[in-house]
């Protein structure tokens, strides 16, 4: 969830628990990665990935048109307690997201059930201080009148030198951990018990969101260590014993990858966890954590970003999404839901004074550029099993890969192939137009067209025998808002797509 925006995809942003609790715990880690047999069921007929198995967005409230075609997940805010007061547990909360969950089921979509955070009552108000992963001390004081003050220290040679220092008022403390550990099972077992149970059958469910050991980035105030033992293994234990998978709650981009597989390391959590997450990377991030888990003998785990996006760059979708798809397609996506993007976030008011205005997908009641060019890629891959597709080259020579700026990536959908094409503003100022060279019979083509980032298409015409080529423009229509989009600035990448109907299915390689 977001409390500001983020940069663009180039850059890569991030007390011990009771005896008797544990015991619980361990018996119930004996049931872990226990899965149903529905679940099971649905792994042996899943016929490969599709768009809308990769593609999810953040806080939709209601279906809409990007509902079971655009975006097949959706994430809203975390669960609440159901608890207000000390042992007054009451059903509200679950009964209205539960009624939510059916109804996203039914438009198509598959909800993302996070579990979080703290009831104020429930708070650890006492005294704490940790040392952060940058080297930075932090302090909470209580005060008599219900405040706390927190502190800021760095390091200056051997003594710590106070850098700044503020109150916290007491009256919002949902990012605390508890002071009771019981307070926050008991919720995540009530929770998962409801909302894994049929009708809703949830299957995923995310354990708190971006919790940091830095208290200023807004959703965890405490270390990292209390966060494992308290928060995400307990969950996790919960989760497995129910059947369910688990998401780890959205590694953010002030920190880095490797301190979060060193976190993972250190907590032996590896098994504690189904799905790697984390929030505002670049697609290198997610190939180095894929990386990590391969290593670690944890080839299965899957690798998302519940939250990316919420920017005002008017390109991002069509030069994230191409790159992250490919990327995916080429790393073992043989079980279902392996790979994913949530868009964050769904909605923002249409009025330019409005916070998130322009880095939605939607403003007000319709689609700004972000879910314009989300609805493009949809179009074009539709609902066909995708793979990737090598068997193209271009003049002049572009990388297939999902890390240049200047690139293409390649895609099967069904009888189409899909090659995106991504060029740098001083390629795109070079080049005024590019040939693709494709190794299947021309024969074999219906059609061939240029797509611009609105789904606006212009007829090519293949040329050629053995191997079909096609010339095409790398500019778009004058005056169209593809156009306007793409030279927009002077830093981000020109994206267009090129698509070729074929007779018959096409084979990805």
């Amino acid at each position: 969830m977001r409390t500001g925006t983020r940069g663009d995809f180039r850059q890569v942003k991030s007390r011990n628990v009771k005896s008797r609790i544990w015991t619980r715990l361990t018996a119930a880690l004996l049931l872990a990665g226990s899965m149903s047999f529905a679940a099971r069921g649905h792994a042996q007929n899943w016929p490969g990935p599709t768009w809308t198995e990769f593609s999810g967005t953040n806080q939709a409230a209601q279906p809409d048109e990007l509902f079971g075609g655009v975006v097949g997940w959706n994430r809203p805010e975390p669960v609440g307690w159901d608890e207000r007061a000390p042992g007054q547990v009451g059903h509200k909360t679950l009964d209205e997201i539960g009624k939510s969950i059916l109804i996203w089921k039914k438009a198509g979509v598959t909800p993302l059930v996070a579990l979080g955070y703290t009831e104020t009552w429930a708070a650890d108000k006492s005294a704490r201080e940790w040392i952060d992963a940058e080297n930075i001390k932090w302090t909470i004081a209580p005060n008599p009148d219900g405040t706390f003050t927190f502190c800021k220290y760095t390091l200056s040679g051997k003594d710590w030198a106070l850098q700044s220092t503020w109150k916290n008022p007491g009256t919002e403390l949902s990012k605390w951990p508890s002071a009771n550990p019981t307070t926050w099972t008991d919720y995540v077992a009530r929770t998962v018990k409801f909302l894994h149970a049929p009708p809703y059958n949830i299957q995923y469910f995310q354990i708190w969101n971006e919790a940091c050991d830095n208290p200023t980035t807004g959703f965890w105030v405490g270390n990292m260590d209390d966060y494992m033992r308290k928060i995400h293994l307990p969950a996790a234990a919960i989760i497995h014993a129910a059947g369910a998978k688990v998401v780890y709650g959205g590694w953010p981009s002030v920190r880095t990858p490797a301190q979060m597989t060193s976190l993972f390391d250190k907590y032996h959590a590896w098994g504690a966890i189904d799905i790697l997450d984390c929030h505002y990377y670049d697609p290198t991030a997610m190939a180095a954590l894929r990386t990590d888990a391969d290593q670690r003998g944890f080839k299965k785990l899957g690798v998302w970003q519940t939250e990316h996006g919420f920017m005002p760059d008017k390109t991002y979708v069509a030069n994230f999404y191409p790159r992250v798809l490919s990327w995916s397609l080429t790393h073992q996506w043989n079980t279902p839901n392996k790979y994913k993007l949530f868009y964050f976030a769904e909605w923002a008011p249409d009025d330019p004074k409005a916070y998130g205005y322009g880095n939605c997908l939607r403003a007000g009641s319709t689609l700004n550029w972000h879910g314009k060019e989300l609805k493009t890629l949809s179009d074009l891959f539709g609902k066909d099993v995708l793979s990737a597709y090598s068997g193209i080259s271009s003049v002049p020579a572009l990388p297939q890969t999902f890390n240049a700026d200047t690139s293409m990536q390649g895609f099967a959908a069904g009888k189409k192939i899909v090659v995106a094409v991504h060029l740098k503003p001083s390629d795109y100022d070079q080049y005024s137009s590019l040939t693709l060279k494709f190794k299947i019979p021309k024969s074999q083509i219906i059609s061939a067209q240029r797509v611009d980032l609105t789904g606006n298409s212009e007829a090519l015409t293949p040329t050629g025998s053995a191997a079909t080529s096609v010339s095409v423009s790398t500019q778009d229509a004058s005056g169209s808002d593809a156009r306007a989009w793409n030279e927009g600035d002077q830093k981000t990448p020109r994206t267009f797509y090129v698509v070729l109907t074929c007779r018959k299915a096409v084979r990805g390689g």
